[in-house]
């Protein structure tokens, strides 16, 4: 009876921990391997590339996929460690948006974080929604502070 228990946290827990850093890590590759790609054959002068819209759409992108796979049939799981790579995506673009007004940055996080908050009580979504936040909070953290 207690293994199973057991079981149920730690599954879920290993899952969304490592799916979620796995789909983030492919997500940072194609990001990387398309900003190479855009500056390789479409930029003359590497220092005219606007990379806050390139950023930015990018993130817009990654938002989209995640609708669409968060309307999807697939199992929660997948679906909560698929969330930290567009979430991950809006807290780098947040902070490195504010990056010289560091305040900014805190402030905007916060309400990132509050509207996913909303999103996650009001979807009724399990607990694992809310790991995937805090892998994303620290990896994107990690990625993008000064």
């Amino acid at each position: 009876m207690e293994n199973k228990k057991t079981l149920s946290i730690l599954i879920p827990l290993v899952s969304v921990f490592f799916g979620g850093v796995l789909i983030l890590a492919l997500t940072y590759i194609g990001y990387v391997a398309l900003y190479f790609f855009i500056e390789a054959n479409f930029i003359k002068n590497p220092q005219h590339f606007q990379m806050d819209k390139f950023r930015s759409s990018y993130m817009m992108f990654m938002i989209l996929i995640y609708f669409l796979i968060d309307r999807s049939k697939i199992h929660d799981l997948f679906k909560a460690a698929a969330l930290v790579s567009p979430l991950s995506m809006v807290l780098v673009v947040v902070v490195l948006r504010f990056y010289d007004r560091i305040p900014y940055a805190y402030l905007g996080i916060a309400f990132v974080l509050a509207g996913l908050l909303a999103w996650l009580i009001l979807s009724k979504k399990p607990w694992y929604y809310y790991l995937s936040a805090l892998i994303t909070l620290g990896v994107s953290i990690a990625y993008a502070w000064p």
